[in-house]
């Protein structure tokens, strides 16, 4: 089980993840 730091640790990144996704695929369209 994850400790509350590392779960809002882990959902930080995938956060960042996703608003890097939408960024690379601004630039493509």
């Amino acid at each position: 089980m994850l400790t509350c730091g590392e779960n809002e640790g882990l959902n930080r990144m995938v956060q960042q993840r996703g608003s890097i996704k939408k960024h690379i695929s601004g630039i493509i369209k």
